[in-house]
């Protein structure tokens, strides 16, 4: 009899022994690169700025901040030349290739020193997993030169 007991608790140890090294093997959180993975979103959401920029006309485009691959929300700032993208405990930081606005313009007559003035003191842009993004371009006229300047809003 106390053979058989032995015998099954040694069971019951393996089958837990073999339980946790497969939970650990399965854990996609931990298998998963975060800050590679929101480093490729911040790319993404940075050419799609280039592209707008690019487009040397007025327009539009929209983008939905994707969550991350396991699920987890990402949170997205933007703001003093960089975008930040942050998951759980990962961050990653991508510098923009180009001015990005988070201020709206009223169509007021704009010199350096104003829009130095307004990006200052203009707040950060954020947007989480879901909420759509308005990337939008407008011809802008500085002092006797036109500059195509790039904003982002909340889609509405």
């Amino acid at each position: 009899m106390m053979d058989f007991v032995i015998s099954k608790v040694a069971m019951s140890i393996c089958a837990l022994l073999v339980a946790g090294i497969m939970a650990t093997a399965f854990d996609f959180h931990r298998l998963a690169d975060e800050p590679g993975e929101l480093r490729e979103i911040l790319r993404e959401f940075s050419g799609l700025v280039e592209t707008a920029l690019q487009s040397e006309s007025r327009g539009s485009i929209e983008w939905r901040v994707p969550p991350m691959s396991t699920g987890d929300r990402i949170t997205i700032t933007v703001g003093d030349g960089f975008i930040r993208g942050e998951s759980g405990g990962s961050k990653a930081v991508l510098r923009l290739s180009c001015e990005l606005h988070t201020w709206k313009w009223n169509g007021s007559a704009l010199n350096r020193t104003t829009v130095e003035a307004l990006d200052a003191s203009s707040e950060m842009f954020v947007a989480d997993s879901g909420q759509a993004i308005g990337i939008y371009t407008v011809p802008i006229l500085i002092g006797s030169d036109a500059a195509l300047f790039v904003f982002v809003h909340s889609k509405v």
